[in-house]
């Protein structure tokens, strides 16, 4: 049979192969919220803007939160490959893993006028900074097809499917600004899948 490669270059392969992984992963995820409101002064009416006093940066409030994720936790997996031809293969590698997430959460109301937006209760700042550790779980999936151009080189192309639970989104923090303590409570009971093709190039030695 034609090698696994470049046709008789690099040795016989057997038409399928399996291999198990394991092995420590980090993966950031970052998700933003930003609104703008522009609100009306009723003792300056402005009919060419429907009651807008537009211009007035005392009149304009923007809400803003950040939210990141850390993942780092340990993974196992496994890779199939399947030698169609001599050059052209299949494969489908999977991973699941459990991870630690540590987030951080950043989250402010404010005004490009004069003076500062305050909390109702305590009057301190509308601006928050809050940290929390949980846990989260992470599993992959890569299937497609690959070209080996030499002996240490393929090209691939793939559909990636990656699904993620127990992460914080910057929406599931909006909440009632009561006081800091109300709004700096972190909400990671959410979970995303993210998926697409990718294309990319494998080199070995």
């Amino acid at each position: 049979p034609c090698g696994y490669a470049a046709c008789g270059g690099c040795g016989f392969q057997p038409s399928f192969a399996m291999t198990g992984l394991c092995g420590v992963r980090y993966l950031r995820f970052d998700d933003d919220f930003f609104n703008a409101i522009q609100f009306a002064d009723p003792s300056v009416p402005d009919p060419e803007y429907d009651g807008f006093y537009v211009g007035d940066p005392d009149l304009e409030i923007f809400h803003e939160i950040n939210v990141d994720n850390h993942l780092t936790g340990f993974q196992l997996g496994c890779n199939m490959d399947y030698l169609v031809s001599c050059k052209w293969s299949l494969f489908c590698n999977s991973n699941f893993g459990i991870y630690g997430n540590h987030i951080s959460h950043y989250q402010r109301v404010f005004t490009n006028g004069a003076g500062n937006i305050r909390f109702v209760t305590d009057g301190a700042d509308a601006t928050v900074r809050t940290t929390k550790d949980d846990v989260s779980f992470l599993g992959e999936l890569r299937a497609g097809a690959g070209y080996q151009v030499s002996c240490n080189c393929r090209l691939t192309a793939a559909y990636r499917v990656l699904a993620i639970s127990g992460v914080a989104l910057s929406v599931d923090q909006i909440r009632p600004f009561d006081n800091a303590a109300v709004v700096g409570a972190i909400d990671s009971q959410q979970s995303l899948i993210l998926h697409g093709l990718q294309a990319g190039a494998e080199f070995k030695y």
